[in-house]
């Protein structure tokens, strides 16, 4: 799972990268927001770890900007400071997972592991639901084909089988 971390702290970007490199998720890293959003587009990342400052307010531009972006985007919001304008934007902007500083990483691995799972399984439905489709218009085409063969057949009876009256 390619993981885009980002923190105006690189002690705080430095330590996600020491804990989760270790799961096998594919990471990279930024502290800069503009940055962020270029390295989303590009990269198609299935989750993004935000870490929220307390003086800035670009990480919820971000978040916002990222479900703009991919209204299906993850977003794991990591914070020391919460308040309640930033839990509302978080929740409005549909954000995964909350947490609060200090955090417990086997937490976080765990609901990126769960995040990653949802992913899978709903990639899989999506998969299922194209064979489906595929499988529909086969019976559509079935049903054509019937409809088309029972109209000759009537056609046949009705000329070829009418009582002769003379």
């Amino acid at each position: 799972m390619k993981i885009l971390i980002v923190a105006d702290d690189r002690d705080a970007l430095k330590d996600f990268s020491i804990s989760l490199k270790p799961t096998g998720f594919e990471i990279v890293e930024t502290d800069n927001p503009k940055t962020a959003l270029d390295l989303y587009i590009k990269q198609g990342f299935e989750l993004v770890i935000l870490d929220v400052s307390v003086q800035d307010k670009w990480e919820i531009k971000l978040l916002s900007e990222l479900q703009e972006l991919n209204p299906k985007v993850r977003v794991v919001i990591v914070s020391a400071y919460w308040d309640l304008e930033k839990v509302n934007s978080a929740i409005n902007n549909h954000a995964a997972a909350l947490f609060e500083k200090p955090f417990n990483f086997k937490k976080l691995v765990d609901t990126i592991i769960s995040i990653e799972l949802e992913i899978k399984n709903l990639n899989y439905i999506k998969m299922n639901f194209k064979q489906l489709d595929k499988e529909i218009e086969k019976l559509w085409k079935a049903y054509d084909d019937w409809k088309r063969l029972n109209n000759k057949f009537r056609l046949l009876k009705d000329n070829y089988l009418k009582p002769n009256y003379k």
